[in-house]
């Protein structure tokens, strides 16, 4: 076990900048996890990192990287993530909750769900509003093949007064 301390990857993942004062470390023969608290693109959050090791060359594991992060996000914080079309349909805070597992920069499966409690949030073009203190959540789960296409998504709308969930996959 160990303390990572002015920790930085300019581009962690998917592009992201990755920064924390101190991490906990922990390694064994077959993983490394990594947790804390960071900020990614100055956003902060709760992060785990789990990195398998191989235990030879013909391990041929797909899934070796698992990050989880967890954060509470605002307009400006979905900006600075470049999620601007969401900036504009939230008004609030939005608890969200990220997993992405694959190999490291070449994720093939991206899970989000979001808590809307705490916000406002407009769902254009069907013209619904949903108001700050109303239960509600978003889920959205993508895979990606090889060349970092979507296969398949999945996004699950859950309101009080609205739900609706769309599948869509892809023949790339």
């Amino acid at each position: 076990d160990a303390e990572i301390s002015d920790f930085v990857l300019t581009q962690a993942v998917a592009g992201y900048r990755l920064d924390a004062d101190s991490l906990n470390l922990k390694a064994t023969n077959k993983q490394i996890h990594v947790t804390g608290e960071a900020r990614v693109n100055t956003v902060p959050a709760r992060i785990e990192w789990t990195e398998k090791i191989k235990s030879k060359p013909s391990d041929n594991n797909e899934i070796t990287t698992i990050i989880n992060v967890s954060s509470e996000v605002d307009a400006a914080y979905l900006v600075a993530l470049h999620f601007d079309f969401l900036a504009k349909r939230i008004r609030g805070f939005v608890q969200a909750d990220v997993t992405l597992s694959g190999t490291l920069n070449n994720f093939s499966l991206i899970e989000v769900s979001a808590d809307l409690t705490k916000a406002k949030a407009s769902f254009s073009p069907i013209n619904h509003m949903k108001q700050m203190g109303d239960a509600g959540m978003v889920k959205y789960r993508a895979e990606y093949d090889e060349n970092r296409r979507i296969k398949a998504a999945l996004i699950d709308i859950n309101l009080p007064s609205f739900s609706t969930q769309i599948d869509m996959s892809y023949d790339g």
